[in-house]
């Protein structure tokens, strides 16, 4: 508790401060907000901060992204800052994907195997994970992940979708806001398929109702009943 109220505090301080130098404005053909480069620094280090971290969030911490950041040379940071508010500079890729997979005991709990057996009575579970990055210059400013969790029997059919999900892992843009992401899951292709897909919008400003929508992220990811699975990511206008 003590951790989140400083977190808000620090956050708080940080708008108030902020705000005399912002400018947020919309037309036709872009959406600009005045930040500077010194402002992006103190901002990831008021979230180095308060952050947690785990070994496998280390490499994408806001630690990691301050450190990368202060040794931008310094001609690159007016064009780093530029793009920062531009998706359509930015450098999309698709980031790091996998999945477990295993049986059912018979006491109905779960044990990890590390290949598929060739059994289509067998019911099965898989879990299937993808990540979405984006970077500036080489720094990562934003990472977005789905995760869709189902059982099977192989070579057979899915018989339930246990979970699909879509979140913000981490998001070093100041002043931006993602959406919570509106999410659907379903059994399709006959029966062979888990099939899950989201969107969430993306926008710019100090505040919920004083930001503007930007562009809006799309994706879907499935996977099958042979060891087939398949992603995507979009955003659009």
């Amino acid at each position: 508790m003590i951790k989140k109220s400083l977190s808000f505090m620090l956050v708080l301080m940080m708008v108030f401060f902020a705000l005399p130098a912002l400018s947020v404005y919309a037309s036709s053909e872009q959406n600009d907000i005045e930040f500077s480069f010194d402002e992006f620094i103190e901002f990831l280090r008021i979230e180095a901060s308060i952050e947690t971290l785990d070994e496998s969030s280390a490499e994408f911490s806001a630690m990691n992204t301050l450190n990368l950041a202060l040794n931008l040379p310094v001609e690159m940071r007016d064009e780093f800052i530029k793009r920062l508010y531009n998706p359509e500079s930015w450098d999309l890729t698709f980031g790091e994907s996998g999945f477990t997979s295993g049986v059912y005991l018979p006491n109905g709990s779960r044990q990890e195997i590390s290949s598929c057996v060739n059994r289509s009575n067998q019911l099965m579970w898989r879990e299937f994970w993808s990540n979405y990055d984006v970077s500036i210059l080489g720094i990562s400013v934003l990472r977005l992940r789905q995760e869709l969790n189902y059982d099977y029997y192989p070579g057979n059919k899915v018989t339930k979708i246990n979970k699909y999900t879509a979140f913000v892992q981490h998001n070093w843009v100041p002043f931006s806001i993602i959406g919570t992401p509106v999410v659907t899951s379903y059994i399709q292709n006959n029966g062979t398929r888990a099939y899950g897909e989201f969107h969430a919008s993306y926008k710019v400003g100090p505040f919920q109702g004083l930001s503007i929508q930007v562009t809006t992220w799309r994706g879907y990811l499935w996977g099958g009943v042979n060891g087939s699975n398949d992603y995507s990511w979009k955003w659009w206008q």
